[in-house]
Order: structure tokens, then sequence, then C-alpha cells
């Protein structure tokens, strides 16, 4: 069962896109974001901690947000060390424990573990040339890094950035099965979902080869957009739109009104549900 939660976020410079703490309550972990260019004069003590931290940029070739994922015994030091080797990124999130009670058996788990998380959840592009190596610690240890890992999450999410959790996990397909909708158009069949981030199309779904002339330039940009996500037609990972009628034009390549095409299984149109 899922419980609700307290989340504090402290604005330390007093603008929303400098650098912030971010910390769950009854938790000794906490999570701050810093601007490239405030590295070398952040003033946050707890940068010389122990802990992991994740270089985020944004890599043009993908379309996507890239991510590095590191640790160190003292982050300010290795992050000055990424101002002078690593130019792609614009901004650093790191945690650390309050305790300062990371140890270094700690942190290489916890690297590995984020650095899994993001190649599984495919939203970033993940800038680690190798899979960084996973130290070995005890189950009453692992325990706990498993719930550092979660809260972590928490954090990060909550400031924005979804490195960490897939559009949609197959736990949610399982458990969502009917709110599934479905679009068959001439002799392609697409799958969609709802969720808090927007409108999904399902990996799998088919898609018309041609797009009409008159399709607005926007929607005709989806297609370049998302071009190496379809292979022979059909998406090959789950992919992220504003609306069901986004969706529905890219799935068809001509205008359409989303809420009317997308239907779930009993054949009940969004419009309907949504109006229900």
């Amino acid at each position: 069962m899922a419980y609700g939660k307290t989340i504090k976020i402290f604005l330390m410079d007093g603008e929303s896109s400098g650098k912030a703490s971010c910390e769950l309550s009854n938790w000794m972990g906490r999570v701050f974001r810093i601007p490239r260019n405030l590295v070398n004069k952040s003033n946050i003590k707890e940068i010389a901690l122990t802990g992991v931290y994740f270089l985020i940029g944004y890599d043009e070739e993908t379309n996507k947000k890239s991510i590095y994922i590191g640790e160190a015994e003292n982050i300010e030091e290795r992050l000055k060390q990424h101002l002078k080797e690593k130019d792609f990124w614009t901004e650093c999130l790191f945690v650390i424990s309050d305790r300062n009670n990371l140890n270094k058996a700690h942190i290489k788990y916890l690297e590995n573990s984020f650095y899994n998380l993001a190649i599984k959840s495919n939203q970033y592009k993940v800038i680690n040339k190798n899979e960084p190596s996973k130290s070995s610690i005890s189950d009453a240890e692992e325990a706990e890094m498993v719930e550092f890992i979660d809260n972590t999450k928490i954090l990060i999410n909550t400031l924005g950035y979804k490195a960490f959790e897939p559009l949609v996990s197959e736990e949610k397909l399982e458990k969502e099965t009917e709110e599934i909708l479905y679009l068959n158009y001439k002799n392609i069949k697409a799958k969609a979902l709802m969720t808090s981030e927007g409108f999904v199309l399902l990996k799998g779904s088919q898609i018309i080869e041609e797009v009409k002339d008159y399709t607005p330039n926007g929607y005709k940009a989806l297609r370049i957009k998302y071009k190496n996500k379809i292979k022979n037609l059909e998406t090959v990972e789950d992919l992220l739109f504003n609306s069901p009628s986004a969706a529905a034009v890219f799935v068809t390549g001509k205008n359409q009104n989303g809420p009317k095409m997308w239907k779930n299984k009993d054949g009940k149109t969004l419009r309907e549900l949504e109006e229900n």
C-alpha cells in the first residue's frame, strides 16, 4: 500500500532554475541540484561528502536528455574534474546521507543500480561507456540501499528528472490492462495508455507509412523526431505524446480527433470514457 509523503524543496538562490535541495520527511538522505556554472561557487557544504551524482545534459542526435552516473568520496572534487573533462552536461544532481554514513561499497552499489535503472527505463541517453562495477554488501546493507534508491527516485522525480522510471512499467501494464486504448485504422493496429506524464503510444504499435501533405507541420515533425523509434512501420519502444490526437495523427499520417479514434476493449471511445 502506498502512503502519502511530505517533501520539502529549498530553492537555495531563491530561483527555480538555481541551486536546490530536496528532502523527504523521516529520511536522512538528501538530493541537491546545481547548475554547471555554479559548481565552483556552490557554497553547499554537503557537496564535499560521499555520494552518487548525475550529470544531466541533452543529446541532439537522439532528441533525449543525457545522463552520466558516477560516485565519489568527495563529490565536489569529482565534479571539478568533470568540468575539465566532460562538456555535455549543464546541471548536476547529487545524493548524500546527512549522517555521512555511506562508504565506498555503498556508493559503488548505488552507482551500479542507478546505471541499470537508467538503461532499463530508456528515458535518457546514458553517457557512461561501461557498466559500473557492483560491490558486494551484506543483506542488511542491501536492504538499506534498496530503500535509499527508492527514496532517491522519488526526490529526483519530484525535481522533474524522469531518468529512472519507464514511461509505462510492466507492472503498470499488468495492473491496468482494462485501461489500454486501441486504434484500428485501415490495416494497422495501435495501443496506448493515458498516464500522468501524457498519452503513451505503446511499443509494437503499427503506423501508416504515408503522411498526408495537409497534415500540420508540427505533427509531421513528430515522425522525424521519432524516426529512430520505428522499424518496419512499427514502434520499437513506448513513445510519449502531449495528447491522444497527436498520437492518432502520428499513427495514421493524417488529421484525426484522438478522443474519438481511441477506444477501449469494449468499443467505448476515450471521449465517452472521460465524460463518464
